[in-house]
């Protein structure tokens, strides 16, 4: 994604993209003759953090996998690049992540600080159980948000999406309202998900972020990936446009 930019007095243009020889990736803002290039290496870094607890002791990878991987194809698809990393509180839930090859979020604060440089959004993915998400997502949150400085989460996106598990049904509007609560007490701005046709097929369909129902049918299975992927590149779009939005306002000051 690259734009032009005009300065004028206080105004500022956006014109459509130069032909591709004319910038390298990572060149940032370039002045040329009053006009300016800017196309940064990545335009939107989004922090992706599943919980890796399985669907059962006979699974061997999370059960939130099908649409965490959805949801990065939809990332990816705007030209954003995704740091997956997964969350545990048991040994079933690291072998899970081991097994899906996907890193636990690491404990060392600098490491964590500097995972988060230049986060522009965080996806959390996380179970819902009985009406509640697991406790995970909100360690992580905790900790993003005890991060020295301001916080990496300041101004950024967030969003989340979840499965139901266990005997009982339901809760997981309530649940995705706690992460909700907890992402804009961390200072985000909170993305869910866009109208769609995958929407209207799902039985646990709300606009507040995906629910994937484990059992119910592979329709229900596709429709779920399906808004995974849009919701995650709606996440990536919305942190593009504010990231670009703040390069503007710094070529106006």
């Amino acid at each position: 994604m690259a734009c032009l930019l005009s300065r004028r007095g206080r105004g500022i243009t956006l014109l459509p993209p130069p032909p591709p020889l004319l910038l390298q990736d990572g060149v940032g803002a370039v002045a040329v003759r009053g006009w300016y290039w800017y196309r940064p290496r990545h335009m939107t870094t989004v922090l992706l953090l599943v919980d890796g607890r399985p669907q059962d002791k006979h699974s061997q990878h999370p059960q939130l996998l099908p649409i965490v991987h959805a949801a990065s194809r939809g990332i990816l698809h705007t030209g954003a690049q995704v740091r997956l990393f997964g969350l545990a509180d048991s040994a079933d839930s690291r072998a899970a992540l081991a097994n899906a090859e996907i890193r636990e979020l690491p404990g060392d604060t600098d490491e964590l600080a500097e995972i988060c440089t230049d986060l522009d959004a965080v996806m959390l993915c996380g179970a819902t159980i009985r009406g509640a998400m697991t406790g995970t997502v909100f360690q992580a949150l905790e900790r993003l948000a005890s991060l020295p400085g301001t916080g990496p989460l300041v101004g950024k996106v967030g969003s989340v999406f979840t499965c139901t598990t266990g005997n009982g049904v339901g809760g997981h509007e309530a649940a995705l309202s706690a992460v909700h609560s907890s992402l804009l007490s961390c200072g985000a701005l909170v993305c869910g998900v866009l109208p769609s046709s995958q929407l209207q097929i799902l039985h646990a369909a709300t606009p507040l972020g995906v629910v994937l129902s484990p059992g119910a049918g592979k329709e229900q299975h596709d429709a779920a990936c399906a808004a995974a992927a849009q919701q995650g590149q709606h996440v990536a779009d919305v942190a593009a446009k504010l990231k670009l939005a703040s390069v503007v306002a710094n070529l106006r000051s």
